[in-house]
């Protein structure tokens, strides 16, 4: 888990790279449901300055499979209401133009 920020801040770009780890970041979350609640907040965190770096259509899968797994949780509702509020900000700074839609075809 550590080396996901350095994985997803050097190769941003890079599509594959970071759908393959937001499909390890899914994996996990599935994968340890109840043990991963206490790494829910710092991926939440890593995949939203993800989302804002490089805005693409896997940050927001990964994180909609955390909101699947833990967002019934109430304890939970402030932390994905932040989320949502990043990746729409980012969304519709992205996505300002009909062209935009075109141009941006990864969001």
């Amino acid at each position: 888990f550590p080396a996901f920020p350095h994985v997803i801040s050097i190769y941003s770009d890079v599509p594959r790279v970071i759908e393959r780890v937001a499909k390890i970041i899914k994996d996990m979350i599935r994968g340890f449901e109840a043990h991963f609640d206490s790494f829910l907040a710092p991926t939440l965190e890593l995949l939203v300055r993800g989302y804002q770096n490089q805005p693409t259509s896997s940050f927001m899968y990964a994180a909609g499979i955390a909101a699947a797994s833990y967002a019934s949780d109430p304890k939970y509702t402030p932390l994905f209401l932040q989320m949502i509020q990043a990746f729409c900000t980012k969304t519709f700074e992205v996505l300002n133009s009909v062209e935009s839609f075109t141009d941006n075809p990864l969001i």
